[in-house]
Formats: C-alpha cells, sequence, structure tokens
C-alpha cells in the first residue's frame, strides 16, 4: 500500500535535483559567459587608455566633423594630459567653444554657449573610448558570438541593461576595439532594413601604437537617422615637459564641479 507514494516521492525528488543540477548549471554558465566578456573588454579598454595612472603624458590634436541632415561644420578637439585629473581639453568650432582643465582635484569649464550642444555630447561620448569598453555592473552578458567585417574576425559582446540593447565587438587577432552598435535593435544592425531610427553605431580603425598601447585614427559615430561625428586624429606625441600655465584654469566665466560626465553640463 505504501511502495506507490513512496516510488512517487523519490522520483519528484530526483526531478526536483536535476532541475536544480540543470539551474545551477545555468547559473554557472551565465556568469562564466559575463567574466570572459567582461574581461575581453576590460583588455579592450586597456589597450587604448591613455589616460590610465600608467599613461605616458601626451598631446593629441585632431580634426572633427559634425554632420546633421544635410549640414556639416568643421572643428578641432585638443587635449594636453600629464596625469590622471590633470589635463586640459579644447573644443573649437564655429558658434562654439568650450575649454575644460582638471588640476587639483577640481574640474574648470569655460563655455562660450550655456548649454552643452547635442553634437558636442555625441563628440565627447565617442571620444570616450576606453570608458565604452567597460561592462558596468547594471549590464546583462547574453552572449558572446563571432563575425567577419570585410577580412576582420570579430568577437562580439552581445549585452542588456533594461531598454538598452549593445553589441561591442573587437578585433579577434589583435584585440582591439573595433565597433559599438547600440539601441533597441543593436543586435540586428547588419541588416540595414530592420534598423531603428534611434540606433547608434561607433567605429575605430586605421590603429597606431603609442607608448606600449594604441589608438585609432579615425573614429566615427553614426544614429538617430541623420547624426554623425567623424575624427581624424593628426598628431599623437609623448610630451617631456608642459608650459608652466597649461594647466591654468582660463580666464573668465567658469563653472567649477568635480569630476562629472560632460553630459550632465546641458542640464
Amino acid at each position: 500500500m505504501n511502495a506507490r507514494p513512496k516510488t512517487l516521492r523519490l522520483g519528484l525528488l530526483l526531478i526536483s535535483s536535476i532541475f536544480l543540477f540543470e539551474s545551477r548549471v545555468v547559473i554557472a554558465a551565465d556568469q562564466s559567459t559575463k567574466q570572459d566578456a567582461t574581461a575581453m573588454l576590460s583588455k579592450a579598454a586597456g589597450l587604448v587608455d591613455l589616460q590610465a595612472p600608467d599613461g605616458t603624458p601626451f598631446l593629441l590634436l585632431a580634426n572633427v566633423t559634425l554632420r546633421e541632415g544635410n549640414k556639416s561644420v568643421e572643428g578641432i578637439f585638443a587635449m594636453t594630459w600629464a596625469a590622471p585629473g590633470h589635463y586640459r581639453r579644447v573644443f573649437h568650432f564655429p558658434g562654439f567653444t568650450t575649454t575644460e582643465v582638471a588640476t587639483e582635484g577640481a574640474i574648470y569649464r569655460q563655455r562660450s554657449t550655456e548649454a552643452l550642444p547635442l553634437m558636442i555630447w555625441e563628440l565627447d561620448q565617442l571620444l570616450a573610448l576606453a570608458s565604452n569598453y567597460r561592462l558596468g555592473p547594471e549590464w546583462k552578458v547574453l552572449r558572446i558570438q563571432t563575425e567577419q567585417s570585410g577580412q576582420t574576425e570579430l568577437t562580439c559582446v552581445l549585452a542588456k541593461t533594461g531598454l538598452a540593447d549593445s553589441k561591442s565587438c573587437v578585433n579577434a587577432s589583435t584585440g582591439e576595439p573595433f565597433s559599438i552598435d547600440a539601441g533597441p535593435d543593436a543586435y540586428h544592425m547588419e541588416r540595414p532594413r530592420e534598423r531603428s531610427t534611434v540606433t547608434e553605431r561607433s567605429e575605430f580603425t586605421d590603429y597606431q601604437p603609442f607608448e606600449g598601447r594604441s589608438l585609432p585614427r579615425t573614429l566615427t559615430f553614426r544614429g538617430w537617422d541623420a547624426r554623425a561625428v567623424e575624427v581624424r586624429i593628426q598628431k599623437l606625441i609623448q610630451v617631456k615637459a608642459f608650459a608652466a600655465d597649461e594647466f591654468t584654469p582660463p580666464k573668465g566665466p567658469l563653472k567649477q564641479a568635480s569630476a562629472s560626465p560632460l553630459k550632465q553640463l546641458g542640464k
């Protein structure tokens, strides 16, 4: 009389054990995938992070083109960097200029306009190459896959946070950053007909070595159907010594803040 219930209990216990084992395997696989993805992207970020604590003081000069619809404007981005939290950046465009100096734990900013133009913010995000390749804890890694772009083999990380999707790819041979797709359909960016009007794509090409690291000579951004940013680095050199006033805050009306994203300035 008791054999059947006992057999049933044993069967349910076995099924529960198998389910629990499979769940643990899935969780372990997810954790392993995120660890692999994080390690790969962190390595890519390190290769291009000129502003790392062990970085070499440098001068960078780049020509920039901003396009929105059928309009475009040319400008210049320049940066001198001595150490983390010790640098000067200048954006110069017709109708807009800004100088940003970081020194002694503060950032001083002087702009020709009160609000930060959207295209300048997009440019600043594109220039933050190393930061873009570091996954934050809020990102859920879905999978790692291989792709081909022309003659270049890529390893790509597909991730998600909230409503945002991203696909970050590195050159499988060199480990250098190659492209980032972001938006509601980031996973389908290779299919033009499926692209949303709010998708964004950044690409990094033509690398040059610099003091144990490397940097793409060309950085491009395209998104929101009609916006584009192209950065062409003209000069990247090591600096042995800077002028005495190189990191002196600019004269005139200033905005002072702690180290915060430039995006916040427009608010």
